[in-house]
């Protein structure tokens, strides 16, 4: 078997699963828990999550103080800032981490499921999944399996 063929085989079982892939938009669900990942590189530093609708209407902003090295899960649960139940939509997330007055951006992670696989049309083309609420992305910007 070729590499390739080996990857189309493990592409397509994970057709309805979900796999953690890089984004920054949390989709929220009926349930009302939305959750998307960030990894943190500095040994710790506080959070600030800010949360935008898709009219780029800050709906929530979300200080935690220190938080340490690895991942972290944040799970939303709907609300604005005044407490209101937010509607059922996809909303940007952007997350930033402050140690000594500095600021860097965070990368995001979501969970996400897969819907189809697309093997290419030509020899060497990369293998491409199917995701929902996100589109095409290759196989290997796919982080892990599963939630978050």
């Amino acid at each position: 078997y070729s590499l390739q063929s080996n990857q189309a085989l493990q592409a397509s079982a994970w057709v309805g699963s979900k796999v953690i892939i890089p984004g920054n938009f949390i989709k929220l669900e009926k349930d009302h828990i939305s959750s998307i990942g960030a990894e943190i590189l500095e040994t710790s530093c506080e959070i600030t999550i800010f949360l935008y609708a898709k009219s780029s209407e800050l709906v929530r902003t979300v200080l935690l103080e220190q938080v340490e090295h690895g991942y972290y899960e944040f799970k939303w649960d709907g609300l604005n800032q005044q407490g209101a139940r937010r509607p059922i939509e996809i909303y940007t997330v952007i997350i930033q981490c402050i140690k000594e007055k500095k600021i860097s951006h965070l990368k995001t992670l979501i969970a996400a499921n897969v819907n189809g696989v697309n093997l290419g049309d030509k020899k060497g083309d990369a293998i491409r999944l199917s995701i929902a609420d996100v589109g095409e992305i290759r196989l290997d910007q796919v982080m892990g399996m599963g939630r978050l």
